[in-house]
């Protein structure tokens, strides 16, 4: 078995204060990139279409989380040093990315009674696709792209504020990664 610092996923894990023995260092990415986090446990008595669409949904709203914030850094980057200062790679990465958050979205079965929760996610990603195909225009002449991207990224982050399900697992802040966590895995309580 190889060890779990030489996964690829390491350094996104390990970005946050962890002690050694702490077992998020050895949690495992999946082929999207998304981390096989400690996630809440679903109640047992859960309906298993609702329990489907929890798991799928929280896939999508995490990765959107994260869009989020990567765009954000993104557009702080681009008005402080302009046009050059976007990397080609990083916006194909959050194409990418976004792009496999609209196939989990797609491909989601959701029961009748939770149709205004999906509703909300796509309406999230909608406007993070806007703000990634504005950051096309960022530094052009006569383009001032900075606060439509900003009002996009926004209103995406108050859509998944809004549709928010801790019960689920799915929060905009998410601690289990916090050290604070380490000391709760480390002594078992």
């Amino acid at each position: 078995m190889a060890d779990a610092r030489t996964h690829s996923g390491f350094f996104e894990r390990a970005v946050t204060i962890h002690r050694a023995d702490c077992e998020t260092l050895a949690l495992k990415s999946d082929s999207s990139g998304f981390l096989a986090a400690a996630e809440t446990p679903l109640p047992p008595d859960l309906e298993d279409a609702v329990a489907g669409y929890v798991l799928a949904a929280r896939r999508a709203y995490d990765g959107m989380r994260r869009q989020i914030g990567h765009l954000a850094g993104l557009l702080i980057l681009a008005e402080a040093g302009g046009r050059e200062v976007l990397a080609v790679a990083a916006l194909s990465d959050a194409t990418e990315k976004w792009e496999t958050i609209r196939d989990v979205l797609d491909t989601t079965k959701t029961p009748p009674r939770l149709e205004h929760h999906r509703d909300g996610l796509l309406l999230a990603h909608q406007a993070i696709g806007e703000a990634l195909a504005d950051f096309g225009r960022i530094g052009l002449p006569g383009k001032d792209s900075g606060p439509a991207i900003s009002a996009r990224l926004n209103r995406a982050y108050r859509i998944l504020q809004g549709i928010a399900e801790p019960q689920a697992g799915m929060t905009m802040v998410d601690f289990s990664h916090a050290c604070c966590s380490c000391g709760k895995h480390a002594t078992g309580g």
